[in-house]
């Protein structure tokens, strides 16, 4: 099935629009400004004047709906539910830390990666998934080789001080070849690779959640009937649990 997705991933510094046409993709992103919105309105509108498509023309909107920054969690929601009112389309909404699992088995191909994004306020954003090729659902895709896989979340999506984390015995294997992603990585490192040790084999802090990697994830939640209507596509802070 040929689907044709706008996908948009704001919670970082660094924004990205992608859209999905016929099993090609186009993408486009820059770092954070003070006028995130109108840069990212911007790609939005610049890679569907490339694609000649309309907003008519697409199946769904995804977005990555954190945990991030308050600031860029807010702006993705916004936007995917301006342009689902206006354009009478579904939204799927998508974690930032499996967006940013996603990216990092495309970037790297690492099935097993502890996703942690510095929160500020000395505390970070952090979850635990495993990601499978799924070759039942096959995508080439250009400029990058792009395929959907299967996604389980080991440790859900979590707020914590990272002197505090603590990981059950029982749910990472020390014997899977686990990556750390994200900038907390690179923010609270000797603590992370303390509290990390006996299941690190590498980190990556400049990788990011990207547009691209919430296609593959949208697709099937599509498929499972998993959208939403724009009212109730919200961010997600986690904030208030710390």
């Amino acid at each position: 099935m040929s689907y044709t997705i706008l996908a948009l991933e704001t919670s970082t510094e660094r924004c990205s629009v992608a859209l999905l046409v016929h099993n090609h993709l186009l993408e486009q992103q820059e770092e954070g400004t003070q006028k995130a919105s109108l840069h990212v309105l911007g790609m939005i509108h610049n890679l569907l004047s490339k694609s000649n498509i309309f907003f008519s023309n697409l199946d769904l909107i995804v977005f990555g709906q954190g945990p991030g920054t308050f600031t860029g969690v807010r702006l993705g929601a916004s936007i995917a539910q301006s342009l689902a009112f206006a354009h009478d389309l579904p939204i799927v909404a998508v974690s930032s830390l499996a967006c940013l699992a996603e990216e990092a088995h495309l970037t790297f191909s690492k099935g097993a990666v502890l996703g942690v994004q510095d929160a500020r306020m000395g505390a970070v954003y952090w979850g635990a998934y495993q990601i499978e090729e799924n070759n039942h659902y096959p995508l080439s895709l250009t400029p990058y080789p792009l395929s959907l896989t299967l996604l389980k979340t080991i440790i859900p999506d979590t707020l914590q001080k990272p002197s505090e984390i603590s990981i059950p015995e029982n749910l990472l294997s020390k014997a899977t070849e686990w990556v750390g992603v994200g900038s907390g990585w690179k923010a609270y490192s000797s603590v992370l690779e303390t509290r990390f040790a006996p299941y690190l084999h590498h980190s990556f802090p400049n990788c990011y959640p990207m547009a691209r990697a919430l296609i593959p994830l949208a697709i099937q939640k599509f498929e499972k009937g998993e959208t939403l209507q724009p009212e109730h596509a919200l961010p997600v802070y986690l904030r208030e649990a710390l």
